[in-house]
């Protein structure tokens, strides 16, 4: 395993020689101590994102090392997961990482205009294929859903349809499909082992839209990074355990807007703009504690429109530093 010190010239290294410049607005922002989440959209490059968020930390904190959380298909590939087990990247398993065609059968709408979330299946056999909140996805990435109900060997409940308009021509009029499927993911242990970096004060990077994109607008949130700050801070009021009991714990969510310009261009530029932390306290943990959904909810929307503020869409680099200047006037 290389040391911290060569890992981050191997970052600076990669990022000045494919960038002309990198800026970093509201570097401020970043507690140089105590339990932080940096969250990053729009998620852009799955490589580049990361090692630029570690290296701006790092470089802004007086040394403060971020780990990111990361899908953990990329660990399984060679040189990207020996970069990211170098980095002390936290893996997490995604339900879309791990979809096959577990059933031989095929799939369509029962009947699309009265329910679009109602699969019938032809040969198939659901109940032993498939999972209550498992994912069922369609070929050629045309998407997936996940199962809320499974009623029989050919018949299953979606939570909500597929939501391309190519995937519902696949199986509307009676036209059928393989499929393929994945069971419920338990990401419990990955769960603890962010809270017990945040309890021991570290600082963790995330992606919440899930994966990378070159959208202009932002993909919804996943509620992973609401549950990881909650759950840490809800942890610490377990009066019966002496040892973690902290009433006073708290974790700060930094909102990180990232813009990169011509990024498939050689010699490119990029901005990072990091917002005002929101800050996760006791009572926040309490809350969760007594409806977890309903606080969950809440601070996502709180992270979405914290990272919104941040993530300012520009046609050009100049346009951009026209726009953070006079929001500093």
């Amino acid at each position: 395993m290389i040391g911290r010190e060569l890992f981050l010239w191997l970052i600076e290294v990669v990022i000045y020689t494919f960038f002309r410049e990198v800026q970093v607005r509201g570097s401020y922002n970043i507690p140089k101590s105590g339990a932080t989440i940096i969250v990053i959209a729009p998620h852009a490059n799955q490589f580049l994102d990361a090692i630029l968020t570690i290296y701006n930390v790092y470089r802004n904190t007086n040394g403060r090392w971020c780990a990111f959380v990361e899908a953990a298909v990329s660990f399984r590939r060679l040189l990207v997961g020996f970069l990211s087990r170098c980095a002390g990247a936290l893996p997490v398993e995604r339900a879309q990482d791990i979809l096959e065609y577990r059933d031989q059968g095929e799939i369509t709408f029962e009947d699309y205009d009265s329910d679009p979330t109602l699969i019938k299946g032809i040969n198939t056999h659901f109940t032993k294929t498939c999972m209550v909140k498992g994912l069922i996805g369609l070929p050629n990435s045309l998407g997936n859903a996940q199962i809320l109900e499974i009623i029989d060997d050919e018949h299953l409940k979606l939570t909500k349809t597929f939501q391309q308009s190519k995937a519902i021509e696949l199986l509307s009029n009676n036209k059928t499909s393989k499929f393929k499927s994945a069971p419920k993911i338990d990401n419990s242990k990955i769960f603890k082992a962010v809270f017990h970096h945040l309890h021991d004060g570290g600082i963790i990077a995330i992606a919440p839209e899930g994966g990378s994109h070159d959208r202009t607008e932002l993909l919804p949130f996943k509620p992973g990074v609401a549950i990881m700050a909650l759950g840490a801070v809800a942890e610490k009021l377990d009066e019966s355990n002496k040892d973690t009991y902290d009433p006073n714990f708290e974790v700060k969510i930094v909102p990180c807007g990232m813009n990169y310009f011509h990024p498939h261009k050689f010699r490119s530029r990029a901005v990072f703009d990091f917002g005002k932390p929101i800050i996760v306290t006791a009572q926040d943990g309490r809350e969760y504690k007594e409806n977890s959904r309903k606080k969950v909810g809440e601070l996502l929307e709180e992270i979405t429109e914290a990272v919104k503020a941040v993530t300012i869409q520009s046609p050009d680099y100049e346009t951009l530093m026209t726009i953070q200047a006079a929001r500093r006037l």
